[in-house]
């Protein structure tokens, strides 16, 4: 069945939106010191009898993704990746052990600006944290299958300690674009705040956070991503 983006982009709108007065009523709620209604008690009740929060899935924000992925796996675009990243996740999907050059030339792939130099530097730094071995003849092999990032098609995917802070500040940015472009009239940093908590997009041990988000929005702002709506506190994708 084809996806109708522009009736998704409604649903999703119209989702965050009857959440948001969720939230309200259960404050208010709380606030006035009275039990919420059954309705509310079950809109916010988990499988297990205590409040949780709600949980919004958006299918489309995940690219197609290796067969070994997990849930709680990321992604990242391959150009986005440090050398160290790309290097391990070459590695890992090798069967033998490679050179230096052999790696470096992979990598060059979707880093080309990266000098042979730095792979080696990588490596040292890898073969002193136990994360490689290296043979006599100077190949490397990954010790550490773990740390490797999965490389399928034109994204490295893995758990969250396969990748550096920065990388999982991008893909952070991914979910705050994504949620952006579902909502047309835009967001205030709060709201991103709340939906990136409470939907599945950002899931820890990514780190969330008001300053984070904050400093998110100043990255894409100066890349021109997004931009603030004239007379609002709102942001919109561009």
């Amino acid at each position: 069945m084809t996806i109708n983006l522009k009736l998704e982009a409604e649903a999703h709108k119209s989702l965050i939106e009857l959440l948001e007065r969720a939230e309200k009523a259960r404050q208010l709620f709380e606030q006035a010191g009275v039990t919420m209604p059954d309705a509310l008690q079950r809109l916010f009740r988990s499988s297990n009898g205590h409040s949780a929060s709600i949980h919004i899935s958006h299918p489309s924000f995940k690219p197609q993704g290796p067969p070994s992925a997990e849930a709680d796996w990321v992604w990242i675009e391959a150009k986005n990746a440090t050398p160290g990243t790309a290097a391990l996740a070459i590695l890992k999907a090798s069967s033998a052990p490679l050179t230096v050059r052999e790696i470096h030339e992979k990598v060059s792939e979707s880093l080309p600006e990266v000098s042979q130099g730095t792979i080696a530097n990588v490596g040292t730094r890898a073969l002193e944290n136990g994360l490689i071995t290296r043979d006599e003849e100077g190949r490397w092999r990954l010790a550490k299958p773990e740390k490797g990032a999965v490389i399928f098609g034109e994204y490295l995917w893995g758990p969250p300690s396969a990748f550096q802070m920065h990388e999982l500040a991008a893909y952070r940015r991914n979910a705050i674009m994504h949620l952006l472009r579902q909502t047309p009239t835009g967001l205030q940093q709060a709201q991103l705040l709340t939906q990136l908590r409470q939907s599945e997009l950002v899931r820890p041990p990514v780190p969330v956070s008001k300053s984070l988000v904050k400093a998110d929005l100043e990255v894409l702002n100066d890349e021109r991503k997004v931009r603030k709506i004239s007379n609002s506190r709102k942001w919109e994708a561009i």
